[in-house]
């Protein structure tokens, strides 16, 4: 299967959309824990 046509087959399933939606929330958990460890190291330095 050309890219073209697994571009489109993952759009027409819904898997593209999945796909995305899991990369948000790695991006969203990612976001917390690098929140959670700056507040860990200041806590850390007071």
């Amino acid at each position: 299967m050309d890219q073209v046509t697994k571009h489109i087959h993952d759009a027409v399933t819904g898997k593209r959309a999945e796909r995305e939606a899991e990369q948000a929330r790695r991006r969203e958990e990612a976001a917390r824990l690098k929140q959670e460890i700056a507040e860990l190291k200041q806590k850390a330095g007071e």
